[in-house]
């Protein structure tokens, strides 16, 4: 999934596709060559020195906005190829861009849901079997504190679980704090997401559960 998210905003958005190591201080050589993509018209070329730096950095900026949702005219321009291949009769590569869309939404719907959970700060749920007329029953002597999209403490009972583990290491305060996104409209620390996403399964799951005699 990851390289169809990257092929589909690569083929959007001219982004370089060389490989060189490039740092701040970094200054082409005179006799830096330019690669094959930038030389079909279809990628920047940073690396070798004939992009323009406000340019590139317009797009690396697009790319910013995609992974945070606005990703609308990418989709659009992504359907358009997929059309037009499919209208040639070249219904692989159709395939191929379709798999791509596919691909970059269900990243951003994950992103989406991820944000929305860091976004509803602090809260504590306590997951159970919903019976008739409302009444949930169950594991409900447990419950879960989420700070940020991340698990804070767990309750039995009402008294903080603390399972004894090794001596390990470990700075747990540090481990354990809410996740600094930075600026709202950067994408969730990558760092954190997969713990993010995990959480919002688990409470989706919870306040969607179903009547077991009505599933039978």
């Amino acid at each position: 999934m990851a390289r169809d998210v990257i092929d589909a905003i690569q083929s959007v958005v001219p982004l370089r596709q060389c490989t060189v190591r490039m740092g701040r201080n970094y200054r082409a050589p005179e006799d830096a060559p330019v690669c094959s993509a930038a030389q079909l018209g279809v990628a920047y070329c940073p690396c070798s020195g004939t992009a323009d730096p406000a340019v590139y950095a317009e797009a690396v900026s697009a790319v910013v906005r995609i992974m945070s949702g606005d990703a609308q005219d990418a989709i659009e321009k992504l359907t358009a190829k997929m059309r037009k291949h499919s209208q040639a009769q070249r219904f692989e590569e159709a395939g191929d861009v379709l798999s791509r869309i596919d691909a970059l939404e269900t990243v951003l719907r994950r992103m989406q849901t991820a944000r929305e959970l860091v976004d509803a700060g602090s809260f504590s749920f306590a997951p159970g079997v919903r019976l008739g007329d409302g009444v949930i029953a169950g594991a409900a002597a447990i419950s879960y504190q989420i700070d940020c999209g991340r698990l804070r403490a767990t309750h039995v009972d009402g008294v903080i679980f603390s399972p004894q583990l090794p001596p390990v290491k470990i700075d747990f305060d540090e481990l354990l704090s809410p996740p600094t996104l930075g600026a709202a409209t950067l994408p969730v620390n990558a760092d954190v997401i997969d713990e993010i996403l995990c959480i919002a399964r688990h409470t989706r799951a919870a306040s969607t559960v179903e009547d077991p005699a009505s599933a039978a």
